[in-house]
């Protein structure tokens, strides 16, 4: 989700906004292993990973980002498959994007936080996410005008 000012990531070492932490949903708990030895592997061990529930839908990105005991994770099929990052380093941010491929998984809406985004409920975030892609889609899909 795009924000006023919003720059290109750079590979580097800063932190971008919001406190480390990765939102999946959309994925099973044996795919979010998957994807957590990603991060193992992509030297991002650290970084806390949260599937989405049921039971955060409801809560701000921020809070669901910060959750201790989540629930069973809401698969495909019951959530689109999204990937929120908060946190990462610009590095992190490219090598997980760039070899996620490898899980041999279907590739998620990739997304970063914003502050706007971490106010929104999980619901909402996923919902405009989905809007989003459709709207890229559309314009991709549309036939160009010859001038």
């Amino acid at each position: 989700m795009a924000e006023a000012g919003f720059r290109k990531v750079e590979r580097d070492r800063e932190r971008r906004f919001g406190s480390p932490g990765i939102l999946l949903a959309g994925y099973t708990a044996a795919e979010a292993a998957a994807i957590r030895a990603l991060l193992d592997r992509i030297g991002a061990a650290a970084v806390p990973l949260v599937a989405c529930s049921a039971a955060l839908l409801e809560r701000t990105v921020a809070d669901a980002l910060t959750a201790v005991d989540p629930g069973e994770p809401a698969g495909p099929g019951q959530l689109p498959r999204v990937l929120l990052m908060s946190g990462l380093t610009g590095e992190e941010f490219h090598r997980l994007m760039d070899e996620f491929g490898e899980t041999g998984m279907p590739r998620p809406i990739f997304a970063a936080a914003t502050p706007t985004n971490l106010q929104f409920t999980v619901k909402q975030l996923l919902i405009e996410l989905l809007r989003e892609q459709r709207a890229m889609a559309e314009t991709r899909a549309a036939p160009r005008r010859e001038e």
